[in-house]
């Protein structure tokens, strides 16, 4: 008999104790007895996964992969699976447990226990063993089901707890830059961790991406965390998304072994890291690069990333880099794959870059893009706290809106407009406090200001490629804030920029061809149509007429 043994506990926790190693040695034992072959590479271990849920049969477990592989008659004949007890298998109804298990022997495969060295075998289940193997899985279940509720009991009044402002620690299961501290029970921060998680946000609202960011601190041999060597974007990514790091709680449950939050967030459940502000202002910063296309360079090459488009068909233009001087160019994406553009014409990137920045950077940078003085890091506070209230007032208003739909209810429609009241005094709030942030954003001299500038623009130049990435990614985010957009017209060969209130015209070798006001504008369209350059993004315009070719 060839045997697969199979060795499975529910908590992380429990991967401290010896559970495995025993359960294994046991199912070896029993091997041995009974003459069966096995191996190390022919035991299976499920870590961490819960069989009254069901998770320990979820795609991507061993046991799952066991079984499908069994279905389809991919193990060696005579196949025996060992297990501890039956219950390691499934802890779900005796039902669930008795298809399982026929599932398996109908294939062939056997199944046996170290516990009353039961064997299971599709020609030898008589009526006893059948009765036997109902009632140990229905205890199992039995069990399983009162402690899950003994749990959910323990646990909800856990979270009221927290809820009331009881500072001790739910679980000692906490963000890696968290501890428990032994005498007060409650959690602490672990300094040298969470000045890391501070340097993350901070390098993040200066313009870095996720994978720079990991790339910086693995090459400044800041130490890791976790099971990983190294820093990877990914757990980066997971850091900058996670409101633990402003001391919130989310609580979560698990059904069919998927993990669903319960329940309101409890703010200032754990010792803040980062202020809301500075979360915010990275929350900001990672949406405004949604949509860049690619993956960012060391230095970012593309700083139009996501603004260019083509005027022909509206596709992004995509970046390519020759490698000499001058080979460096935008072109339609869908013309350059052949998909639904015809036009290939190639716009100089370097030139383009120049002309842009020495138009627009003056204009696009402002406080947001240095260090805030205090009166501004407050009020960015206030006006991130206002509006993840009236975030959350929204969902709630949208889910008595969605319990409206199914029930009518007096109650419930009282609560929509006190809701609805709630939302327009903090829209207020926040009305005002823009307003007062907009002022306080003007406190820097305009000689200050160039300086800073000349600055940016030195390291824009840089040799050094975290100092040169760094700038460019704060370029990068000024111009996103301020251009609205860049079509590209392969026709006439312009670029037309559009910053809202003013735009300019660069041939494609990034020569400036004309600039104004957006509004009216239409003599210059019609100046631009007599000279042949009429672009795309205007051909219905009444004033204009018939479109030149």
């Amino acid at each position: 008999m060839h045997a697969y043994i199979y060795a499975r506990f529910s908590t992380l926790e429990q991967a401290k104790g010896s559970s495995l190693e025993r359960q294994i040695a046991d199912c070896r034992a029993l091997c041995d007895k009974q003459q069966w072959e096995w191996s190390p590479d022919r035991e299976l271990k499920d870590e961490g996964r819960s069989a009254f849920d069901g998770a320990n049969r979820a795609e991507g477990s061993a046991l799952a992969t066991f079984e499908r592989d069994a279905l389809d008659d991919k193990l060696p004949p005579n196949t025996v699976l060992v297990v501890e007890r039956l219950d390691r298998i499934s802890r779900q109804s005796a039902v669930q447990v008795l298809n399982f298990v026929t599932r398996l022997t109908d294939r062939g495969v056997t199944i046996a226990t170290v516990d009353g060295e039961r064997i299971y075998r599709r020609d030898g289940f008589d009526f006893m063993n059948l009765i036997e193997l109902l009632l140990k899985a229905q205890v199992a279940f039995e069990e399983s089901e009162k402690k899950s509720q003994r749990l959910a009991v323990a646990w909800a009044k856990k979270r009221e707890r927290a809820a009331s402002g009881d500072k001790r620690a739910l679980t000692r299961r906490c963000p890696a830059w968290i501890t428990v501290d032994d005498v007060t029970g409650e959690y602490t921060l672990r300094e040298e961790r969470a000045a890391i998680v501070r340097r993350i946000f901070s390098l993040a609202t200066s313009g870095q991406g996720k994978h720079l960011i990991a790339r910086t601190l693995n090459k400044e041999g800041v130490p890791a965390w976790g099971r990983g060597e190294g820093w990877h974007a990914s757990y980066i990514q997971k850091i900058l998304r996670s409101r633990a790091t402003v001391g919130e709680l989310q609580p979560h449950r698990k059904i069919g072994g998927k993990r669903i939050t319960e329940g309101e967030p409890l703010p200032n459940y754990y010792p803040a890291v980062i202020d809301e502000g500075l979360f915010s202002r990275a929350q900001a910063d990672r949406q405004s690069r949604t949509g860049m296309s690619g993956r960012r360079g060391k230095r970012i090459s593309n700083l139009f990333a996501g603004i260019a488009k083509c005027g022909a068909c509206g596709s992004r233009m995509t970046f390519r880099n020759k490698g000499a001087v001058g080979e460096q160019y935008l072109v339609c994406d869908a013309g350059l794959r052949g998909r639904s553009c015809g036009f290939t014409v190639h716009f100089n990137y370097p030139a383009m870059e120049a002309a842009v920045i020495e138009r627009t950077l003056h204009l696009a940078l402002d406080e947001r893009h240095f260090a805030a003085p205090m009166e501004v890091r407050k009020l960015e506070n206030e006006l991130a706290e206002h509006s993840r209230q009236l975030a959350e007032l929204e969902g709630r208003k949208r889910r008595l809106i969605d319990l409206l739909s199914r029930i009518d209810d007096l109650e419930v429609e009282d609560q929509v407009r006190q809701i609805g009241v709630e939302a327009s005094a903090i829209k207020s709030i926040i009305k005002n406090t823009e307003g007062k942030l907009i002022s306080a954003r003007g406190v820097t001299s305009p000689k200050e200001n160039i300086a800073r500038i000349r600055r940016l623009l030195t390291a824009m130049r840089s040799e050094d490629e975290m100092e040169c990435a760094i700038a460019r990614g704060t370029v990068q985010q000024a111009l996103r804030s301020l251009i609205r957009s860049i079509t590209c017209e392969p026709e006439s060969q312009i670029v037309l920029v559009d910053l809202g209130e003013i735009e300019f015209c660069l041939d494609r070798h990034g020569v400036l061809q004309s600039e104004g006001s957006r509004e009216p504008g239409l003599s210059r369209l019609l100046e631009l149509r007599e000279r042949g350059w009429v672009m795309t993004k205007y051909k219905d315009h009444p004033a204009l007429g018939k479109r030149r070719r």
